[in-house]
């Protein structure tokens, strides 16, 4: 197979499990916001009924609140069409998503990797003067995600949304491309389609960021886990910006020099324990 018609394909297996993954999130949203029109709003269809602007506020937060509910079968039915996909086509699809063990200690190091990056982050983004409507879209999106049953929103900020988007960009994009084409456009571009599909400027910079801080987490640790624990610390590190909005900038930086602390110790452990192994094999 000649290089050109090799990368090709890697590009369009990571773009048809893309396709697939937005295909189902278009119409779990579709049934979603189906659901709630016949319950809040029964004569929307009969009576040619139109919505007014508090209709349509209590619409989208009643489907705000049902983000958990759809995160859930949207995770079940991508894991499970991509399964069967695999187990038909005998694609070896544990290697391809990266589906191992991460290595000795560097799961817990990528999850407050995880951590410091969030905090880095949403540190610049208050630092940083950027125009007002970026910052409202990007706290809107904060707000929705978080909105409903606190149960199901924490599933879906700490555990659901990290999962899939990781399934879908580290795991089975970035796998395919590595697989045939190089490791640097597997993580730039995912990557880039991850920070897009955020919907909003400023979310769509830092969140590109994040994912190549991801994706090297998901290399170094040889493990689609380690992508997946650096996620769920990154969303924890911007809830907990978020809670902590009237504290004291002291206790901000307190809280994000103790996180940067534990990934430096946590960082200095892991390669001092590799270089007693490469002694101890000399």
């Amino acid at each position: 197979m000649g290089k050109f018609k090799k990368i090709a394909k890697g590009l369009g297996y990571a773009v048809v499990f893309f396709a697939l993954y937005y295909g189902i999130n278009v119409a779990v949203s579709f049934f979603t916001e189906l659901a709630v029109i016949l319950r809040y709003f029964p004569g929307f269809f009969t009576a040619g009924e139109t919505l007014s602007a508090e209709q349509q506020d209590l619409l989208l937060n009643k489907m705000y609140a049902l983000n958990g509910v759809a995160s859930i079968i949207t995770t079940v039915l991508m894991v499970g069409i991509t399964a069967l996909i695999f187990l038909f086509s005998g694609m070896d699809g544990k290697n391809i998503l990266g589906m191992r063990k991460p290595k000795k200690n560097f799961a817990w190091l990528s999850y407050f990797g995880g951590v410091f990056i969030g905090v880095c982050l949403s540190t610049l983004i208050n630092i940083i003067p950027f125009p007002d409507a970026w910052n409202e879209a990007n706290k809107e999106s904060v707000s929705a995600a978080t909105t409903g049953n606190p149960v199901l929103a924490l599933l879906f900020v700490f555990i659901l949304a990290p999962f899939l988007e990781e399934f879908v960009f580290r795991g089975l994009m970035m796998g395919f491309i590595k697989k045939y084409w190089s490791i640097t456009p597997a993580v730039i571009l995912p990557a880039l389609i991850f920070g897009i599909i955020h919907g909003n400027i400023l979310q769509g910079l830092y969140t590109f960021a994040a994912a190549l801080a991801f994706s090297y987490f998901r290399v170094k640790g040889n493990s689609f886990w380690c992508a997946f624990l650096a996620h769920c610390g990154f969303n924890m590190s911007n809830i907990l910006t978020v809670l902590m909005g009237k504290v004291p900038d002291v206790v901000k930086c307190a809280v994000g020099l103790i996180a940067f602390i534990v990934v430096i110790c946590g960082a200095e452990f892991v390669f001092s324990d590799r270089k007693k192994k490469v002694k101890g094999n000399n």
